[in-house]
């Protein structure tokens, strides 16, 4: 079993991120105070809490050994409450995106399974970090993003075949990907639906047959991702 400290978490998810094309503005070793790993990709900002398998204090005697079952307890509960707070915080900003780090081992992975349900419910984005790779694990409603975050521009190529498929003239096709630009430059997140955007797009200020149109270019998309996983 590989017991990671919390600076090798970070730096592996980071690396991860980097293999997606993410922007890493910061991160913070376990001396430093604040969000372990902020990044950035086109509209979205991801936030993340790591924690480490053992202590990252090289010159004692708990460096090397593995956290014992209650303090890996305790470790996930102060990264639960740090991500809640964040999404507390930034509540009304639907581009943030929540995440927590942790090394792969039995005692996180089976705190993290019994509030599995309820991270999913949250969006958080769980990072397993293992000796040779790091797994991503999140909920339905975040899938669509991460996906599109991993190679948007072929995701959109594919959403164009599924459009031209639908009988749509090559302008209109061209017209709704203008529409999830738009939807984009507005911090509205069209992969999460046309029920999620409804609001938003009506306080936007577009025209009545703009929203229309991009309530639309949502419920195609929505329609892309279902037969995609057919």
């Amino acid at each position: 079993m590989y017991y990671p400290t919390e600076n090798e978490v970070i730096n592996a998810v980071v690396s991860k991120l980097k293999s997606f094309h993410f922007k890493v503005l910061s991160t913070c070793n376990t001396k430093e105070r604040g969000i372990d790993i902020i990044s950035e990709k086109d509209n979205y900002k991801l936030l993340i809490e790591a924690k480490g398998g053992t202590s990252s204090k090289e010159n004692t005697k708990k460096y090397g050994v593995p956290f014992d079952r209650n303090q890996a307890k305790t470790h996930i509960s102060v990264a639960i409450l740090k991500t809640m707070e964040l999404i507390t915080k930034y509540k009304d900003q639907p581009e943030y995106i929540f995440g927590i780090a942790l090394p792969y081992e039995k005692n996180h992975l089976e705190f993290i399974e019994r509030v599995k349900y309820t991270l999913n419910e949250l969006g958080i984005v769980i990072f397993w970090v293992k000796r040779e790779e790091v797994t991503i694990e999140n909920s339905n409603l975040i899938e669509g993003i991460m996906n599109e975050m991993i190679d948007e521009a072929q995701i959109l190529q594919e959403f164009k075949c599924f459009l031209r498929k639908k009988d749509l003239k090559e302008t209109s096709v061209k017209d709704d990907i203008s529409r999830i630009n738009m939807m984009k430059k507005r911090n509205i997140i069209y992969s999460k639906g046309e029920d999620y955007a409804r609001e938003l797009l009506y306080n936007s200020g577009l025209s009545r047959s703009t929203i229309v149109s991009c309530l639309r270019v949502c419920r195609y998309y929505k329609e892309y991702l279902e037969q995609k996983v057919k």
